[in-house]
């Protein structure tokens, strides 16, 4: 008798470990937002000593291309500099074809080029889910997102702003990845 019962143990347990792993494969296959939040706040959250050292980069790899004598490289310029940080900072949140149209769009560099201009570091404030509706291939999801500009290397804060940023996420290698992005609220550009 004593047999049947370990055998009947071992067969409840391994069927609670079978429905354990059927919840993990199910809650995988939903949208988490943990990434595009964290891609938001790397998106926000820019100081002016990574920007400075960006543009500095930037004047190397223009100054190298400007000394082959090739006018016609120059007018093509293709940063690989903003490239590479692009890749390092965003590269694992986005899809590939959302990695190119955000750098040819600007998404990607325009708190750098803020940052710099403004001898200023940006901080994300708070990031709020506001909705999510499915669309085909994905899902649309909206965000509040409240962030500041400080002082440089001070918690001194000059302004602060609130914008609703809406991304496209397509799942791409079983994880959920940013396609495309869309600002609702750019006034913070006029400082």
């Amino acid at each position: 008798m004593q047999k049947w019962t370990k055998v009947m143990i071992g067969g409840i347990g391994l069927l609670g470990v079978a429905v354990a792993a059927w919840f993990v494969f199910l809650k995988n296959a939903e949208f988490q937002d943990e990434s595009v939040v964290h891609f938001i706040a790397e998106l926000y959250t820019v100081d002016f000593a990574e920007s400075e050292e960006l543009f500095k980069e930037i004047d190397r790899e223009i100054e190298a291309v400007l000394q082959t004598g090739d006018e016609e490289e120059v007018v093509t310029f293709s940063s690989k500099v903003i490239e590479k940080m692009a890749v390092d900072k965003y590269g694992s949140y986005l899809t590939s074809g959302g990695f190119d149209t955000l750098i040819d769009t600007g998404v990607l560099t325009t708190m750098f080029q803020l940052a710099y201009d403004n001898q200023s570091d940006y901080k994300i404030g708070e990031v709020k889910k506001l909705r999510e509706k499915k669309q085909e291939g994905g899902l649309e999801v909206s965000y509040a997102v409240e962030f500041g500009q400080y002082k440089k290397a001070s918690d001194e804060q000059q302004a602060s702003w609130s914008t609703e940023v809406t991304v496209d996420v397509v799942e791409e290698d079983n994880e959920w990845k940013v396609a495309d992005v869309a600002i609702e609220n750019d006034d913070y550009l006029g400082q």
